[in-house]
């Protein structure tokens, strides 16, 4: 586990083709899928490395190149970065949702927030978030 989840780790390969829409899924610990797996303790996870495919309408959550993959229906709970909703979770550490988002201030305001308590390390997006990254890559781009 790193110091500061925000932080990239450079020495795994960064991507594989997901065998549901084979569209590039980037690296995921074992610890996330720990934590985003249902009945962890019961699922099959081998020590090869696992992949996070983020494609909306793609099932796929987890793959590995060895064939292994956990859908949408293995987890715990929705994957935001799946989604097109506008009630989707962007942070999950902190609870917040797109919808959240739409006024500028709040959108500001809670952009600030998820920053200064990310370099206090109060964030745990390597278990909270399904894609193991830190959260604030969801955000939507500000407009300046």
């Amino acid at each position: 586990m790193s110091d500061n989840c925000c932080e990239s780790s450079q020495n795994k390969p960064r991507e594989a083709a997901c065998p549901g829409c084979q569209q590039a899924g980037a690296t995921v610990e074992h610890t996330t899928l720990l934590h985003q797996l249902t009945t962890p303790w019961q699922q099959s996870l081998s020590d090869a490395q696992y992949y996070f495919c983020a494609q909306p309408g793609c099932e796929v959550v987890y793959f590995n190149t060895d064939g292994s993959r956990f859908t949408t229906k293995a987890l715990r709970q929705p994957v935001g970065q799946k989604s097109e909703d506008a009630r989707r979770i962007i942070c999950y550490c902190f609870d917040i949702h797109l919808n959240d988002l739409a006024d500028p201030q709040a959108a500001k305001q809670s952009r600030e927030f998820v920053i200064k308590e990310t370099r206090n390390k109060a964030c745990a997006c390597e278990m909270r978030n399904p894609s193991g990254r830190c959260c604030l890559r969801d955000f939507p781009k500000q407009k300046e």
